[in-house]
């Protein structure tokens, strides 16, 4: 969306509000200055738009309670790109603070929350690439200075305190 460069008045409403004393005709050049340098903001922006990648189509969901019983997650999906490479049969889940694109995100604070990324990190990309599957974003411990202040959004998670435990907050099967 281009902004409007200021009107003549504006730019003298400007400068008599912070007393700077610039006559009509400098007013003149300055409005000519900006006018060109935000053509210079609306040819990058076109640019841009034109370059942009378009996000994926990746499904996920933010697993309730039950099905999260450490706190272990903050959002569910099953991605897989490649039927090749090294980490074929390789399950991973991606910290909250790494991007993943298509699949919200937070970092453990409100400020965060709800953005949805264009792109994915470069660990994504190379899992992915290589065979892996992500299974989903782990939670990730509040980036705020305190950990009691209100933005510190994560649900709270615990340790699994035996095997089963574990392998149960990722969704698998344990087998003795």
């Amino acid at each position: 969306m281009p902004i409007p460069a200021p009107e003549l008045d504006e730019l003298r409403a400007v400068s008599q509000r912070w007393g700077l004393g610039i006559g009509d005709g400098d007013l003149a050049i300055f409005q000519l200055l900006i006018e060109g340098a935000l053509g210079s903001y609306q040819h990058v922006d076109a640019m841009y738009d034109a370059s942009k990648p378009s996000m994926p189509e990746r499904s996920s969901y933010r697993p309730d309670d039950a099905d999260n019983e450490l706190g272990a997650w903050y959002y569910r999906c099953d991605i897989q790109e490649s039927d090749s490479g090294p980490l074929v049969g390789k399950t991973f889940a991606i910290k909250d603070n790494a991007t993943v694109a298509g699949i919200p995100m937070m970092n453990g604070s409100r400020i965060v929350e709800g953005y949805v990324p264009w792109r994915d990190a470069t660990v994504v990309t190379r899992i992915l690439e290589a065979g892996g599957r992500i299974l989903g974003k782990s939670s990730a411990a509040g980036t705020d200075p305190v950990a009691s202040l209100p933005s510190a959004r994560t649900s709270a998670r615990q340790r699994p305190t035996t095997l089963t435990a574990c392998a149960r907050s990722a969704g698998l099967q344990a087998t003795s």
